[in-house]
Order: structure tokens, then C-alpha cells, then sequence
């Protein structure tokens, strides 16, 4: 599963690959479970001395909550004023939005979940999926 996020012009933090949304910045989005292994990023438009660029942090969900070692992140300059971070980790990782307070504002369960979610009424209906 592949799970991007970056900085859109001064007030969007854009999360595509399993999900596309666009959130006010700060904006928090965890890849993987509160309790168990995962890594949380945190997206900000810059200070002014930064030149409007944005700002993006990286933790684990725990102190001693490590990163699966098959799990990547990765941190890309593909846009003018903004990285993108993405991280690899397996299929069905849950991924949530978070407030500044941690609590889950949006949750998608599982890859398929948030994939089904992108598709139109008639697209399930193609796929047999109701």
C-alpha cells in the first residue's frame, strides 16, 4: 500500500494513494494503529522566514512502537513548494486523519475499503461489488 501526502498552495494538505483528501493544515495522518506499529505525519504551512514552503514531521506511534523493517518512508521534492513523504507499508494498514488533540477525525480501515470508496454507484455495480 502507498500513501502520499504533501502541501498544496498555502492552506491544503493533499493525501492521495488509498485516499485523496484535502485537509486544512496543521494536518495529522496516521499509517498504521494506535496501539501497534505505524508512523504518524504531521503537515504545516511554513513560518514566513521559510519563504512559504511546508513543513512536515515524522513519529512513531509509540516510544517503544519501532517501524516494521518492511515498511519504507521516503521523503521527495516533487512539487515547487512542497515534499512529498510516502510511506510502503503492507495492504490493509489502516490509515487515519487526525486532530491536533490525536483523535481520529476520518478513518479508512483497509486499502480496499478506502479504493471502494472512490468508485461511483455504477463502478461497484460493474465490479459486482452491489
Amino acid at each position: 500500500m502507498h500513501v502520499r501526502i504533501y502541501g498544496h498552495s498555502d492552506d491544503c494538505v493533499i493525501v492521495d494513494g488509498i485516499i485523496m483528501e484535502e485537509v486544512s493544515p496543521p494536518a495529522m495522518l496516521r499509517v498504521g494503529s494506535k496501539d501497534g506499529p505505524g508512523i504518524i505525519i504531521r503537515a504545516d504551512f511554513a513560518p514566513d522566514w521559510l519563504d512559504g514552503s511546508w513543513v512536515f514531521s515524522t513519529t512513531l506511534t509509540g516510544d517503544d512502537v519501532p517501524l516494521p523493517a518492511d515498511w519504507t518512508v521516503s521523503v521527495r521534492h516533487e512539487h515547487e513548494y512542497s515534499v512529498a513523504v510516502h510511506v510502503e507499508a503492507p495492504v490493509g494498514t489502516p490509515v487515519a486523519l487526525l486532530d491536533e488533540g490525536g483523535a481520529v477525525r476520518a478513518s479508512y480501515p483497509s486499502i480496499r475499503d478506502a479504493a471502494l470508496a472512490k468508485l461511483s454507484a455504477e463502478e461497484r455495480s460493474a465490479l459486482g461489488l452491489g
